[in-house]
């Protein structure tokens, strides 16, 4: 899908360097043409909450080549935020094994280096623009690590904690049979927004089995956030969740103090034994075959092994 960038006036690069990799798998390409706008709480020149700019999204966040004469080398651009939850030795190593590709860190730029064949820095180049797409809505080291390694579950617990006293809370526990929690006014979501703002389908949660993951999608006139910031449409895309993350149904950018949303808890169960890291310090959220695990990597022998997301 050739993407197109509508931010002042300015086009996006050459539709050959605007290849993004998404969730589900597939791939940028001139066949398959979306155009990507941001509006409402999104500006031009906005500034997520994690420190990425909103142009970060697009390929301007992955420069074209620079390299050696030999061609083994090239240096790429990607935001800082990114950059230093990546530079770690347990995701160096992912990213590695996922791509071939060693990359290496240009102190006091927002570059790096990958190193490798042709095939192997492509690899690895996809693979930091799906980092960067996802990250934009808040990112940590173990968001990273997942992203860099999926690992299929049996299930997610979904729990949504109510910042406004007018929600109420909701726990549905997604899998393969049923994938979707839904977010609306209509009474049949599985949480009801009453709010003239609402739409009456106005965003859908999904978990994605295959690569372990929940991801939401915006369905509304008004707009989704994610982390206070602005969800695409649904036909632009959706994005991954984590543990922690605030779901909220009303602009920010018109409220600073608006809480009409969700905390988002997320509980996974995996379905064989497996090493497996927990993102969140001091977890202790249990649930009826959903259990936690500590902050730090351990040998997990339940043969449904659970831990936050």
């Amino acid at each position: 899908m050739a993407l197109e960038k509508r931010m002042s006036g300015t086009e996006a690069p050459d539709a050959k360097r605007l290849k993004i990799a998404t969730s589900g798998g597939a791939i940028a390409s001139p066949k398959n043409p979306v155009e990507l706008r941001f509006s409402g709480g999104c500006s031009p020149t906005g500034v997520s909450s994690a420190g990425i700019r909103e142009e970060d999204i697009f390929c301007s966040s992955v420069s074209p080549e620079r390299g050696s004469s030999d061609g083994t080398t090239c240096t790429v651009r990607v935001p800082r935020p990114i950059v230093e939850r990546l530079m770690t030795e347990s995701n160096l190593s992912l990213l590695q094994d996922a791509t071939g590709a060693a990359i290496e860190r240009i102190p006091g730029a927002e570059e790096v280096q990958l190193s490798g064949t042709l095939d192997q820095k492509s690899a690895c180049k996809k693979v930091l623009h799906r980092l960067v797409t996802h990250c934009s809505w808040g990112i940590n080291e173990a968001k990273v690590g997942r992203l860099l390694s999926p690992q299929p579950l049996e299930a997610m617990l979904v729990r949504l904690s109510p910042m406004d006293s007018s929600l109420k809370p909701i726990e549905k526990a997604l899998s393969v049979r049923s994938p979707m929690l839904t977010v609306g006014k209509d009474v049949t979501n599985d949480a009801v927004l009453v709010d003239d703002l609402a739409s009456r389908q106005h965003c859908v949660l999904v978990l994605d089995a295959g690569i372990g993951a929940v991801y939401v999608a915006d369905l509304s006139t008004n707009g989704t956030f994610l982390n206070r910031k602005r969800l695409p449409a649904k036909k632009q895309g959706k994005i991954m969740m984590c543990h922690g993350d605030e779901l909220i149904f009303k602009d920010p950018s018109q409220d600073s103090q608006c809480q009409f949303g969700f905390v988002a808890n997320l509980i996974g169960r995996f379905a064989s034994s497996t090493t497996l890291p927990s993102p969140r310090e001091g977890a202790g959220e249990e649930a009826s075959g959903f259990d936690s695990v500590g902050s730090q990597p351990k040998a997990v022998v339940d043969p449904s092994p659970t831990f936050e997301y």
